[in-house]
């Protein structure tokens, strides 16, 4: 599971160089929303 998440988050950090991070923090809290409701 970690490596998932962790391949997540390098694809969101290339995500966010190649488009300049324009939607990426609504991107980014939807998936923190994700990630916290799969851990309860």
């Amino acid at each position: 599971v970690a490596l998932i998440w962790g391949v997540l988050v390098i694809a969101h950090a290339v995500k966010v160089f190649a488009f300049g991070g324009l939607n990426s923090k609504k991107w980014e809290e939807d998936k923190i929303k994700e990630i916290l409701d799969k851990e309860k």
